[in-house]
């Protein structure tokens, strides 16, 4: 499974993102989250696949209550790249 949160603006390396889902005849999921900025981009790779993916719509109140969670789970695996392990496991332990 692969989960995008961001669309590349080269649809290839987009492409060879999905591939990476399947392989040996197996087959995968690919998972997109696409903004209004990005739509352009990925209905650029469907024509160049060929393929509509299906739509999920998010609704807005419901992003906007997870947006103050995901911008503080966002700050804190960027500060994670800088502490000790141990800091990071006592972390870890904190939140769950």
């Amino acid at each position: 499974m692969v989960i995008n949160y961001g669309i590349p603006m080269n649809s290839k390396d987009y492409i060879h993102r999905v591939g990476r889902t399947a392989r040996a005849g197996r087959s995968g999921v690919a998972i997109s989250l696409v903004n209004h900025y990005e739509l352009e981009w990925y209905l650029r790779i469907e024509k160049l696949i060929g393929k509509k993916s299906p739509e999920y719509p998010a609704q807005e109140e419901v992003a906007l209550q997870m947006l103050e969670s995901v911008t503080e789970a966002k700050r804190l695996s960027q500060m994670v790249i800088h502490v000790p392990f141990s800091f990071v496991y006592m972390l870890f332990e904190y939140i769950c």
